[in-house]
This record gives structure tokens, sequence and C-alpha cells, in this order.
């Protein structure tokens, strides 16, 4: 269900850890398709605290997790992951992400 509204192309970059040095290894980009859905909300970061989030982008849930980690690039700006939500659609599964 979630593909029929998957219009907009975007780049995955996902977080590949760090080197021996603790320096942070090349990032593994990917394009992928979702849809974007741009207004701004509350929500709760990581530490707890209330932020403000800019939009939501849903995606098929494939065979990678997005973490807080990885960010999201479209029409050429970047953008933190804020919040993750794993949801199931009828029997399809699909990642809400809020976006910074």
């Amino acid at each position: 269900m979630i593909e029929a509204y998957a219009i907009d192309s975007f780049t995955a970059h996902f977080d590949t850890g760090e080197d021996k040095w603790g320096q942070p290894n090349a990032t593994l980009d990917v394009s992928l398709k979702g849809y974007f859905e741009w207004k701004t909300h509350w929500v709760r970061d990581l530490s707890g605290e209330m932020v403000v989030s800019r939009g939501f982008l849903y995606i098929k849930y494939d065979t990678r997790d997005f973490t807080h980690k990885d960010e999201i690039t479209f029409n050429s700006i970047r953008y933190k992951i804020l919040d993750i939500k794993r949801q199931t659609d009828f029997s399809q599964n699909h990642q809400d992400l809020h976006l910074a």
C-alpha cells in the first residue's frame, strides 16, 4: 500500500560507524523513494526533550533499519532524523521518520 504513495526520490546517508582512531567512516549513500509530508509538530528526541520537527517521511521497510545517526537528503537539503516509528499498514511494514 505504501508503494503507491512513494513518489519522492531522496538519498539516505547510512552511518557506517567509526574507524580505529574514532573518526567517522564514509556514509553509505542509497537512493530510495518515499513520501514526504511537510508540517511542523512537536516530537521527543533521544534525550527526551520536546523539539520541532519540520516534516515526516513515510518509507517502506526494506532490509535496513534507519537509526538516529543516519541522515536524509531531499532537494539538496540534508535532514537529521529526530524520531523513528516502525508501523504496519494492513500487511505492509513501513517506517515513519520525523525530520529536523
